[in-house]
């Protein structure tokens, strides 16, 4: 499946899909949420795949790539996008923000 129904915009981006406890995804992610989620990005995806540049929600993917059609809630409103710019930042990438998005990311040297 498309993360941005747009299989284009999927080679270079990562799109979060995280769940909680609340049928409504409106419940705090946990601490190990937060470290299963970092590792499968730094450790797993970006060095199989080098073109990743982007960081996003579902939501904005949907946003931007399919004019809002199917829009959800996800990963939901209590995820911490400070935490995830934190660690982008400790892993050394510079990038820029918008939303929910994380974009032009580009390793330190």
């Amino acid at each position: 499946t498309y993360h941005s129904t747009s299989g284009y915009n999927d080679r270079r981006t990562i799109g979060i899909e995280l769940l909680n406890s609340s049928k409504s995804n409106r419940d705090p992610y946990t601490k190990e949420q937060y470290e299963s989620l970092f590792k499968l990005i730094f450790k797993y995806l970006i060095p199989l795949y080098p073109t990743i540049t982007n960081i996003t929600s579902h939501r904005a993917n949907i946003l931007t790539y399919n004019n809002g059609k199917g829009l959800k809630q996800c990963p939901g409103p209590e995820f911490s996008w400070e935490k995830l710019d934190s660690e982008l930042k400790s892993q050394g990438y510079t990038f820029e923000t918008k939303g929910d998005l994380r974009f032009k990311m580009e390793k330190s040297a």
